[in-house]
């Protein structure tokens, strides 16, 4: 089992996991486009897509440009306020 997934098992409470013994995690390495690696080397494709968060892809070198250029100058705001 490596460091991650030890880690993973001792302080992660997943709430969608059975209850019972985890089964060792999944962790993911990389992705690009729908393509995801986990740290073993294995590919899968991300047919979920995250649910909601990742329906352009991993790895789009644009929107990280643009989210970086974005952070350096305002990286948040709570919006609880007027």
């Amino acid at each position: 089992m490596t460091d991650l997934a030890a880690l993973d098992l001792a302080h992660v409470i997943h709430p969608h996991a059975v209850v019972g013994r985890a089964a060792e995690p999944l962790i993911w390495a990389r992705g690009e486009g729908a393509r995801l690696w986990d740290i073993d080397g294995n590919e899968y494709v991300d047919g979920t897509c995250g649910l909601w968060q990742c329906a352009v892809g991993h790895g789009r070198a644009e929107l990280a440009d643009a989210a970086a250029a974005q952070i350096r100058q305002l990286e948040f705001y709570a919006s609880f306020w007027d």
